[in-house]
Order: structure tokens, then C-alpha cells, then sequence
């Protein structure tokens, strides 16, 4: 920074250069400088001030997230008979773990994670790790909510704000930071209740997934057989698609489908390679793929 005569304080954004060759308020310098900031500028050399104002554009405006790591993963036993699925390792990384620096990353600030099956290490975890965001454990004491009761039951937290949620079985990376702020665009720019990533089914690692829903102008349905997308485990919420619910075991499924008869669901589509866990052969082909 630089300071002039009279103690005001400037950003010198170039360095110096111009004044150690001009001197500083050069009248023709000057005017040049604001027609050209009238019509917008760039630089090549960031200060500590364009670093900050970019991490900020880089991150998402919505700072909450729920992470669904509650369920039994029975289709990855025997792995899963003493560890829940959410802690079983890729790349030396628990599934849990990377999500949870993935949205770190992005800039959210609060997590909820529902647990049940084998919570008390899930909490050991948690509690050993170094994580920069407030992260709530929300343990579904008596029996497990499915997806549905436990989103509802974790977003309690939220009040009314909105909220991503998250299924950490999908490998999340960087590359997912566009198909997210697309998400934000469409559920603040639009008047719909929940918004869905979905991806392209020919995108799947995992080649025996089937479709969840069809998707056109950026609504999803259900209403043929044969569906394209497959839901990648991400979405925004807010607890107003629960009006009137309890806080029982219900499927999310029961939610999206009320959200499809009024045409309140939207969907963006990912334009990445979908990596999910789905069962033990998928999740060693995971191990051994370089990514």
C-alpha cells in the first residue's frame, strides 16, 4: 500500500510503476485511469486484496450442508460389518473426510452429519480431526430415519436457511465447484422448493446404475420407464419441503415425488465422470483407478 501527503491510504495495484516514471497525479495519467476504469480493468499481478475478493467469488453463498452418513452400507460387507461406509478409505482419504474438505473448501461454514450404525466412530473421528467448518453429529438414537427423516431431522439446525445436502459415497473433487454454483443460480433465481445434481448415466463408473429421473428445461420427472439421469447425491433444500412432516423414518423419495407433481423440482445436470461406491466390486475398482 502506499500513503499520500495528506495520510490517505491506496492500493498501488501496478507496483509503482507509473509513479516512478510520471510522478504521482499526473493529470492526463489520471484521466486516462478512470475512463479506463469506467469500462472495467484487469491485472496479471494479484494483490493480497484481489486474492481475497477471489476466494470469495470462488465460494458458495449458501454456507450450510447436511451430510448423510446414518446407513447400515450392507452391500459393502464384510468391510462394512466394523466400519461404516462413510469411513472406508480412497487414496488414503476417508469418504467422510473428503467430503467434508471438499465443502470446506467451497465455503461452508456448518455441517450436520446424521449418524446411527456404528456412530461412536464416526464421533471418534470427528473428534480427532482438525476441520476448519462447525460441524454438528446429529445420532438417530432408536432407529435409523432413512433419508428423508434424517434430512429433517439434521436441518432443525437451519431454521429456514437454505442447505446443501450431501451423500458421501460419491467422490467429490474441485472439478464439482461449477455443477454447484449452477445449483445456487437455479434454486435462488427460480421460485422451486429443491434442486437435484443429476448426471448423464453414461457418466457413471458404475455402468450397471440405473436412471432416477428424466430431466427437460431443467425439470425433473419420473413419468417414463426408461430414465436417463442418475441422482449423484447432492442437492439443495429447505425445511419448507417438509411442511407438515414428522420426524419419523420416511424416504426422501416421498418428498421429490410430491416436489415432481407441482413441478418444484429442478435439476442440473454434472458434466463429470460419476464415481460412486456403490458396492464392494465398484469400490476395489475405485481403489486401483487413478484419479
Amino acid at each position: 500500500n502506499v500513503w499520500d501527503v495528506d495520510g490517505n491510504e491506496y492500493v498501488d495495484l501496478v507496483c509503482g510503476l507509473l509513479p516512478v516514471i510520471l510522478g504521482y497525479c499526473d493529470l492526463d495519467i489520471d484521466y486516462a485511469i478512470r475512463e479506463q476504469l469506467n469500462r472495467g480493468i484487469s491485472f496479471s499481478l494479484a494483490t493480497s486484496l484481489e486474492l481475497k475478493l477471489g476466494k470469495k467469488l470462488n465460494f458458495m453463498q449458501i454456507k450450510k450442508a447436511i451430510i448423510l452418513s446414518a446407513g447400515y452400507g450392507k452391500r459393502l460387507n464384510p468391510m462394512t460389518l466394523s466400519k461404516p461406509k462413510s469411513l472406508l478409505e480412497i487414496n488414503k482419504k476417508t469418504l467422510l473426510e473428503n467430503t467434508i474438505h471438499i465443502l470446506e473448501k467451497f465455503g461452508i461454514e456448518e455441517i450436520v452429519i446424521n449418524t446411527h450404525y456404528l456412530s461412536d466412530q464416526i464421533n471418534t473421528f470427528i473428534d480427532n480431526k482438525k476441520f476448519s467448518s462447525k460441524i454438528f453429529l446429529m445420532e438417530e438414537h432408536e432407529k435409523i430415519l432413512d433419508t428423508g427423516g434424517g434430512v429433517l431431522n439434521a436441518a432443525k439446525k437451519f431454521n429456514n436457511d437454505p442447505f446443501f445436502v450431501f451423500n458421501p459415497d460419491t467422490i467429490w473433487s474441485q472439478s464439482y465447484l461449477d455443477d454447484f454454483k449452477a445449483m445456487e443460480e437455479q434454486y435462488f433465481n427460480n421460485d422451486y422448493k429443491g434442486v437435484l445434481l443429476v448426471v448423464d448415466k453414461t457418466k457413471s463408473f458404475d455402468k450397471t446404475m440405473k436412471g432416477d429421473f428424466n430431466l427437460k428445461e431443467n425439470i425433473l420427472d419420473r413419468n417414463v420407464n426408461e430414465k436417463r439421469y442418475i441422482y449423484t447425491g447432492s442437492q439443495i433444500l429447505s425445511n419448507s419441503v417438509f411442511k407438515n412432516k414428522k420426524i419419523e423414518p420416511f424416504s426422501m423419495n416421498l418428498i421429490w415425488d410430491l416436489l415432481i407433481k407441482n413441478k418444484e423440482l429442478l435439476g442440473v445436470k454434472s458434466k463429470q465422470e460419476f464415481l460412486h461406491v456403490t458396492n464392494l466390486k465398484i469400490y476395489n475398482q475405485l481403489i486401483e483407478k487413478k484419479f
